[in-house]
Formats: structure tokens, sequence, C-alpha cells
């Protein structure tokens, strides 16, 4: 994975191997991109980010005009149920991500699987684990 610097921030290309934690652990394979915070790792280095689960929102029209500034458009792949937490399983393009919402969210937003969504990712929801070169 690369960060590469832009004027709000540096976008870093990724793929995901999701955790039994519920995070996304992301590594250096596929082409969603993200902005994050990048402090730590300089450009061209390698780096490897985890989203929580719980961070991700999910919308079924795209979002406009918010702070977030990552919106990743996918297709439901997957709903499961564990008690109360309700978890859904998003394909963006190769990448998948894990999303956790209630009940309630998944009756209102009337997810299926197959259903196109939106994610909406802070930036500062994505943390950086492991980096090949540090700034100083």
């Amino acid at each position: 994975m690369t960060c590469r610097p832009i004027a709000r921030g540096s976008t870093i290309p990724f793929s995901s191997a999701v955790s039994d934690a519920g995070n996304n652990l992301i590594g250096p394979r596929e082409t969603v991109t993200l902005e994050i915070p990048c402090a730590r790792a300089l450009p061209g280095s390698s780096v490897r980010i985890a989203i929580r689960a719980g961070d991700i929102m999910l919308a079924t029209v795209r979002p406009e005009k918010i702070s977030a500034r990552n919106i990743i458009a996918g297709r439901v792949a997957e709903i499961s149920r564990t008690g109360m937490r309700v978890t859904v399983a998003v394909d963006c393009g190769g990448v998948k991500f894990l999303a956790h919402v209630t009940a309630g969210a998944v009756e209102s937003l009337e997810l299926c699987t197959g259903c196109p969504v939106w994610l909406v990712v802070k930036s500062h929801s994505c943390h950086i684990l492991a980096t090949s070169h540090l700034a100083q």
C-alpha cells in the first residue's frame, strides 16, 4: 500500500482481510482508495490499516456535503445476525468490508443481498497498524 500526499491528507489504495474481532484489516492489493491521516508514514511507504466495523456507516443513496472524507460504493454481499448485532458484508469491487448496524437500520434502509450501498468512513476512523517507513 502506498501513501500519496494530497491537499487534504493522504490517499491509500487497499484491499481487505476481515479479522474475527470485526475489524477491517487493510493490506496492499486492490483499487479502493481511502483518505486517511498519514502523518506517521512517508509517501510511497507500505502501510497496514484497520477500520472498526462499528465505525462504518451505510447509506442507500450517495451521501453529499458531509464531513466524512471516504464515500465508497459497494453491494451488500451478506447480512448476518448474532444476537442483537447485525453484520453487513459489503463488496466494493473485490474489496470486502464488514459494517455493524442495528436491526432497525437494516429494516429502515431495506438492506438485502445484492442491493447497492455506500460506505461512509471518517478519515480518523482509519488506523495505521504498521508501515515500512515512518516519518521522523
